[in-house]
């Protein structure tokens, strides 16, 4: 039976829909309720509620009224801002689906959030007043999970389509030549500057606040270092290609991941977004695939034999698949005439 052709436009009218429209939709009819109620608001207006229920933060309601609607709005339009343009260029699969979905559960879980955190104080003379914020949370969980299931099954169900690959051409290897190929590669500059930042921000506070909240400060500490190693980890690999097969580690030698010769069905250069094939940068794993996505670009595309394909976005990645494809046809060759002998 042959499967019916996917309308793209139809793809990308439906992402729009549930991803854009309905959020800024939902943003809309937040902000007209909540003017509508602000003379019946206290203010301050409470924000923050402790784990018994009780009102532990608050903040003016102009504030309020301005950064509840830009969330709510601002959210779900930049996930959808990542994906928009990747499926124009006739780009789908499973991954920017689920951006569509999440784009209206968030929209919905704010705007839950949002409208009924100003409900349960219309009325009330004080924010101390106001009753647990439980109740509302749950059913902002519960609205979300359900907008994102419908918006889900809205839109086509869309098979993985990326660019067209490249095989990659045999480099010429003599008898018994050794060869080598090495690249380092790095996320983008605002991107470390960014973890980093994060790292000294978080570990800063938590080292002004230890003095008076040890626990508190401990713990932003152990955070600050956490992203610290991420960002000294996760954001810069080496990828080699050698007798070994295709080889990728981390600056300080972890993660690493090797795919060693016998494993290489075919070597092709492929350009990768990140959004669109892995749903993000960094370490990935999606169904059929993982990746070593630092940037999106060209990138060495692994078919193995024996499970999931692996994608490193690297530099140069024709040379790299050129020499891991005769490397790996001298190796097949060399052990099929070992088992001949045999």
């Amino acid at each position: 039976m042959t499967p019916t052709p996917i309308d793209q436009g139809r793809v990308v009218r439906t992402f729009t829909v549930v991803g854009l429209i309905l959020p800024a939709i939902i943003t809309v009819v937040s902000l007209v309720l909540a003017l509508a109620w602000r003379g019946a608001l206290p203010d301050p207006i409470a924000t923050h509620w402790g784990p018994g229920g009780e009102v532990d933060g608050t903040g003016p309601v102009g504030l309020m009224l301005v950064v509840g609607p830009l969330l709510m709005l601002g959210l779900p339009a930049l996930l959808a801002a990542t994906a928009l343009p990747v499926l124009r260029r006739g780009r789908r699969g499973p991954v920017t689906r689920l951006l569509g979905a999440t784009a209206l559960a968030l929209a919905v879980l704010l705007g839950v959030l949002f409208v009924g955190s100003l409900a349960i104080q219309r009325g009330l003379d004080a924010a101390a007043d106001a009753p647990s914020i439980a109740p509302v949370i749950w059913s902002s969980y519960a609205a979300s999970v359900v907008a994102g299931l419908a918006a889900w099954f809205v839109q086509p169900k869309q098979d993985t389509v990326r660019e067209e690959t490249t095989a990659g051409t045999a480099i010429a290897l003599g008898d018994g030549e050794k060869a080598m190929w090495a690249r380092t590669q790095s996320m983008t500059g605002w991107f470390m500057v960014l973890l980093v930042a994060a790292a000294i921000l978080v570990g800063g506070i938590g080292v002004a606040v230890l003095p008076s909240e040890p626990a508190a400060g401990w713990l932003g500490i152990a955070v600050g270092v956490v992203i610290g190693l991420a960002a000294l980890t996760f954001t810069t690999v080496t990828v080699t290609v050698s007798e070994a097969g295709l080889t990728v580690r981390g600056v300080l030698g972890w993660p690493r991941k090797v795919v060693a010769l016998h494993d290489v069905e075919s070597a092709r250069v492929a350009q990768v977004n990140g959004i669109a094939d892995f749903g993000g940068w960094g370490w990935r794993l999606r169904p059929g695939a993982e990746g070593v996505v630092l940037r999106d670009g060209e990138a060495i595309w692994v078919s193995r034999t024996s499970g999931r394909d692996i994608a490193v976005t690297v530099d140069d990645a024709a040379t790299g698949a050129g020499l891991l494809t005769a490397l790996a046809q001298r190796a097949a060759t060399t052990s099929g005439a070992d088992e001949g002998r045999a």
